[in-house]
């Protein structure tokens, strides 16, 4: 499978299928449901790997917290460490927080599964 080229050369049971490329600017047009869930996101562009979290989430992108400044366009993988949710996205924006914190927009082409896993029924015996 190829991604898209980049443009330089609720709670938890979303569910996200398909692609999905706009032309138009990026901007917000979901609302976002607050979720924080543990992720990966590797660079598709660089050598460059990280264990994180969001902060937010919608159907077609996310909030993230980052400890490094992920360039805009920067073609990324995501994945939940709780759940069944990958996607490939885009990068955005990235900006600075207090201390070597980072806030990263992110726009997905395409994502698939879950954020979180669903909890079953309680196992708990009657008492």
């Amino acid at each position: 499978m190829s991604l898209p080229p980049s443009s330089d050369d609720a709670a938890g049971n979303l569910r996200h299928s398909g692609w999905h490329m706009d032309p138009r600017p990026s901007r917000r047009t979901e609302n976002r449901t607050p979720l924080e869930v543990p992720i990966t996101v590797f660079s598709l562009d660089l050598a460059s790997y990280e264990v994180t979290t969001t902060r937010d989430v919608s159907l077609h992108g996310a909030s993230v917290l980052t400890k490094q400044q992920w360039r805009p366009s920067q073609r990324i993988d995501v994945r939940s460490l709780q759940g069944s949710f990958s996607g490939f996205a885009r990068v955005v924006h990235c900006q600075q927080r207090k201390g070597p914190a980072f806030v990263m927009g992110v726009e997905f082409f395409f994502s698939d599964g879950q954020w979180k896993q669903d909890r079953g029924p309680s196992s708990a015996a009657p008492g």
